[in-house]
């Protein structure tokens, strides 16, 4: 969900600004929020404190109006006006300026969210939505000890009769009563407050998560997780409306709402529930908020919309980072932040396959270069492309599930720190049916020496970050035991984690030490196992590293995402690479591994799997050699190339994609060429036009 700021300029000119805001003024007062009648000036009231010597809070409110939803169409658009209190600005009786020392608040999580999700798509039971009307209202300052807090109205809050009895100018203040939006300890008495209510009829707050709460009704179980004032129910559908009554009693609420077919949001994060007979799945999809990406994107760099590219991945290899990309500085440092921020939100909560990019541009924001406004505009130019991704979450009503964990990690991937990078994907549910829960994309803190070590890095991460407490929190929902499978794709880690040291690991730091004995130890159970994957298998290895264009449908269909109604790109792009795929496979497997340019014509002809039609491979190393060492502009062979081979030169590029690490012609530079290239004949060649691959 998005909101557009007005300036006050702004939302006095418009109407409904201006009603937005009286509403909202209305509301507080019918409310209770502060005191008219105890309305003075502000001169007075420290007069009388001084003499009294009594302790006083005094700050500012503000009025601010804004569009909510504006990502959606405009008929969608709603005026929001908000009253909050200045809370970086409190003053006490003599001017100095207060200071509160505990304000802390412990929201939920995503992970506890989603696991929330899960367990409402379980069989017979739901998902219902209820925001709190005015949530932070409902706590009461002087029950929480803070009955001396005073506020200056501005004068659209005056009352008639008060532009009659004070000029205009003049600083007024009443006393505040209720715990207001800005307010320092505004969240933390709100949370103090549902608390209170949810424990005083039954309900028990996780500790492993905190605001989520537990309510044991019969022979039932019932989910309550608290984002603020956004509450999620999941349990048993039939008693979903009794719970929501029973709790209005003592908390205002909005009506309540079930995830079914409806897009309903969280977190403004898109939900549609879509059951079966045997499986359920829930479909997350942020693709209004996608647009809102590249839309500031666009409107901070200056770059109209029309002029991205259609591409198939997000990043671009670092192999065609050159020196000059790195010497000079990007000029988009200033606005990077503000772009990979909105992007960071989307890729947490639906969108895997954009976390690995964002999280490498995020970490030189400080050192941005312009290989990073090459990297922003590769993403941001993929993200146009396939908005329309969703990602699809499946629950199997006839199997006992299980929390799979996928970690892995490129070692010394960074080409700046020679760091590793993490990476996580969790599900719970089967192996053809999967709930993901929580997915992750990090360079570690310490280099590694080695492949094992910045793998145990990775699984360590996960193993103690999430995966034990979620098996914990599973076990107390489901009411029985829940293994936990971890997948990984190196085999010399496993059998260091099955003695539990190995020599060789004997220069890793005492955490890393510690952290390989305490996956050891909890492997011992039998419901903790580690087993071994293929690469090709491994979830995970789109979140560590750049992956080629021909593997990248494969990645996209084991995170789970799916074209949605509105995604107009992607079913073009991914069923112009499979064909591709398939052929290239054949061709460039009959390689042997280390063949050169001066012996591929012989070795391919000598292949079984020849065709003359893959002839377009041989091409595309020569012609590329050619621009390596003489400098020929790209576009000429474009123009020069004869009609009839366009499109094997064209499957030649994906094969060598594809196989560039089998296939060494002496220039590793090639990459570039054949990346590009099919970009230059899409309008031409038969084979998914306009696609940059």
């Amino acid at each position: 969900m998005v909101t557009k700021n007005l300036t006050k300029r702004e939302w006095k000119a418009d109407p409904r600004g201006v009603a937005a805001v009286k509403k909202e003024a209305e509301g507080l007062r019918s409310n209770g929020t502060w005191d008219d009648l105890t309305v003075c000036l502000l001169s007075s009231l420290r007069a009388d404190a001084k003499r009294q010597n009594r302790k006083l809070k005094i700050a500012e409110l503000l009025t601010l109006c804004g569009i909510k939803h504006f990502e959606l169409p405009e008929h969608e658009h709603k005026f929001k006006g908000r009253i909050v209190y200045r809370g970086d600005c409190i003053f006490d009786q003599f001017g100095n300026h207060v200071l509160f020392e505990d304000v802390a608040t412990t929201p939920t999580s995503l992970v506890a969210l989603n696991i929330a999700l899960f367990f409402g798509c379980q069989d017979g039971n739901a998902v219902s939505l209820a925001d709190a009307i005015q949530a932070f209202l409902q706590a009461d300052l002087a029950e929480a000890g803070e009955p001396d807090t005073w506020v200056i109205l501005p004068e659209e809050l005056w009352l008639d009769t008060w532009h009659k009895a004070y000029p205009s100018g003049s600083k007024l203040v009443v006393r505040l009563k209720r715990s207001l939006y800005g307010h320092p300890l505004a969240g933390k008495l709100w949370q103090k407050h549902l608390a209170s209510v949810l424990t005083s009829f039954g309900g028990i707050e996780m500790d492993l998560f905190p605001s989520n709460f537990i309510f044991q009704m019969g022979s039932h179980t019932l989910l309550l997780n608290v984002y603020v004032d956004d509450l999620t129910l999941s349990g048993a559908k039939h008693l979903h409306a009794q719970f929501w009554k029973r709790l209005r009693a003592h908390i205002k609420l909005e009506d309540e709402c079930y995830i079914e077919a409806s897009n309903a949001r969280i977190l403004g994060r898109g939900h549609r529930i879509q059951r079966g007979s045997d499986f359920t799945t829930l479909v997350l999809d942020m693709s209004a908020f996608a647009e809102q990406v590249v839309e500031a994107y666009c409107e901070l760099a200056d770059v109209p919309k029309a002029k991205l590219r259609n591409v198939t991945t997000p990043s671009l290899s670092e192999a065609l980072m050159s020196d000059e990309d790195l010497q000079q500085p990007g000029t988009l440092s200033h606005v990077a932040a503000k772009v990979l921020m909105k992007a960071l939100w989307l890729g947490r909560l639906a969108r895997p396959d954009l976390c690995f990019i964002i999280g490498r541009l995020a970490s030189r924001v400080a050192a941005w270069t312009k290989w990073e406004d090459k990297q922003l505009l590769r993403l941001i130019s993929y993200l146009h492309g396939t908005t329309g991704l969703c990602l699809a979450a499946t629950v199997n009503h006839h199997e006992a599930p299980q929390i799979h964990i996928f970690t892995d990690s490129d070692f010394a991937s960074c080409p700046h720190s020679a760091k590793s990078t993490s990476g996580i994907y969790m599900t719970i549910g089967s192996t053809d049916f999967r709930f993901p829960l929580w997915w992750a994309s990090k360079k570690q803190t310490s280099v590694a020496r080695s492949t094992p070590e910045a793998e145990a890095i990775a699984m360590a991460s996960a193993m103690f970050g999430e995966a034990l407490n979620i098996q914990v929190m599973m076990e107390h929902l489901l009411g029985r035991a829940i293994d936990v499978v971890f997948h990984q794709d190196n085999e010399t880690l496993l059998k260091v984690l099955a003695t539990g040291y190995s020599a060789k690991l004997r220069h890793c730091n005492r955490v890393h030490r510690v952290n390989i004995a305490s996956m050891s130890e909890q492997l011992e159970s039998p419901q903790v196992t580690a087993v071994y994957c293929k690469s090709e298998s491994q979830i995970a290895n789109g979140l560590t590293k750049v992956i080629p264009p021909a593997e990248w449908p494969h990645t996209l269909a084991q995170f789970g995402l799916t074209a949605s109604s509105d995604g107009p790109h992607l079913e073009t792009a991914v069923a112009a690479l499979a064909e591709a795929n398939l052929a290239a496979e054949v061709f460039a497997g009959s390689c042997p591994k280390g063949t050169r340019l001066v012996s591929l014509i012989s070795v391919a002809v000598r292949s079984s799997e020849w065709r003359w039609d893959w002839l377009g491979s041989v091409l595309v190393l020569i012609v590329n050699n050619l621009v390596v060492r003489h400098d020929y502009q790209l576009t000429l062979y474009t123009k020069v190339l004869p009609q009839k081979l366009q499109k094997p030169f064209q499957l030649g590029c994906y094969a060598m994609i594809h196989r560039h690490a089998r296939v060494s012609c002496g220039y590793h530079r090639f990459v570039c060429f054949t990346a590009y290239l099919p970009a230059r004949l899409g309008e031409r060649a038969s084979v998914s036009p306009g696609y940059d691959f």
